[in-house]
């Protein structure tokens, strides 16, 4: 869980949305922008306050740009796991959970183990792999920030449009669409209750416990965690995981139906 967010050239992102996003997701901030030189990344900010200065002095407001703001689901809390990522084709940015990368609490997250793999990639390799890099990793939302500042974006029908930015989810808003514990994912509503039960709506309104869905879920929390989770951040997180199961499940569907 995270929030990314792609910036064009000449677009500001108020002080406030920007408070917000950092409050939803604390666990550090960072930047890339597109210069005559080349993208540039600023990353490592830990408080709001470091971060909106770095962004002011760098005036990333009038640069193509990502931006983006962490929850820490693999890999340690620290600057090093920060996003954006540098890759040769320009800066990387991930918002989701790819389940084949990275331990829970220690050494390089995910996205930083998966940015070194991809990272002598050009940007046409980028594009034509996209369709498999979506697919291998849980129809991850990650966006590209080339050197020439075009941002190409993967699983782009998940990101949201507002006020000219686009971004991976709804925590930039003051309250997120749906709470921890009671998430709704697309056209398949699905609620996580306490004692760890996944039920899920049908469109006639039948409510069934999807046990299939909560065991693979669940195993690969425990694996990154180790404990179930507690806090609201915890079952955020979970949330995220499960929103990824049951996209990844439509779209094999869907993919079934066109065959």
């Amino acid at each position: 869980m995270c929030i990314a967010i792609v910036k064009p050239r000449g677009v500001s992102l108020a002080e406030d949305r920007l408070r917000i996003c950092f409050e939803n997701n604390p666990d550090g901030a960072g930047f890339a922008i597109a210069t005559d030189l080349g993208v540039v990344i600023h990353k490592g900010y830990t408080t709001f306050k470091a971060f909106l200065t770095a962004y002011r002095e760098y005036r990333v407001d009038d640069h193509a740009a990502l931006v983006h703001f962490r929850i820490t689901t693999r890999g340690e809390d620290s600057a090093r796991n920060h996003h954006p990522f540098p890759v040769a084709a320009g800066a990387l940015v991930h918002n989701g959970t790819i389940g084949w990368l990275g331990k829970a609490g220690k050494g390089p997250s995910d996205t930083a183990l998966f940015a070194e793999l991809m990272q002598d990639m050009t940007v046409d390799q980028w594009r034509r792999l996209r369709p498999l890099i979506e697919h291998s990793t849980g129809w991850s939302r990650f966006a590209l920030l080339t050197h020439e500042g075009e941002a190409v974006l993967f699983s782009a029908e998940d990101w949201e449009e507002v006020d000219g930015a686009i971004y991976s989810n709804d925590t930039y808003l003051p309250e997120p669409g749906v709470a921890a514990g009671a998430s709704l994912c697309g056209q398949d509503p699905f609620r996580w209750e306490s004692d760890l039960t996944l039920t899920r709506l049908l469109p006639d309104g039948t409510v069934y416990r999807d046990e299939d869905l909560e065991r693979d879920v669940l195993q690969e929390w425990m694996a990154c965690y180790g404990e179930p989770p507690m806090d609201a951040w915890a079952w955020a997180v979970l949330d995220e995981i499960t929103h990824d199961y049951i996209e990844e499940e439509s779209n094999e569907l869907e993919r079934l139906h066109a065959a």
